[in-house]
């Protein structure tokens, strides 16, 4: 069995759909409409649509400019320079930026799941 088991194009796109869905188009609404305009509130939503579609597209382009690298961003960020120093910054600042990326979308998801419970535990609320 040396097959490698990869993820489809499937399974990776509900995930991503069901994290935005779950944490971002459920909670993030409410909370905006609280402080800001309609038309800011638009252009916010605007803003991050094409960042992210700027992301994805990065993303695939490497995707299918370099399929031999499967190791993540770092390993793409690595193979961009041939000095050994370029190299290794790249590679931790890519790393770094993707843990930091992490923790506060993590925060986010917390965030919104504590939301979620305090409609069945309204003690959740008051503290």
């Amino acid at each position: 069995m040396s097959q490698k088991k990869k993820m489809g194009f499937f399974i990776l796109t509900a995930l991503v759909i069901g994290n935005m869905i779950g944490s971002g188009i459920f909670m993030l609404p409410r909370q905006m409409a609280e402080v800001a305009s309609p038309l800011a509130i638009l252009l916010a939503w605007s803003i991050t649509g094409l960042g992210v579609l700027m992301i994805a597209l990065v993303f695939g382009n490497l995707a299918v400019r370099r399929p031999d690298l499967t190791s993540g961003a770092q390993s793409h960020a690595y193979a961009l320079f041939k000095n050994q120093n370029a190299k290794q910054m790249a590679g931790f600042i890519a790393v770094w930026s993707y843990w930091v990326a992490n923790w506060a979308g993590n925060v986010s998801i917390i965030t919104s799941f504590a939301g979620y419970l305090s409609v069945f535990f309204p003690i959740i609320k008051q503290h």
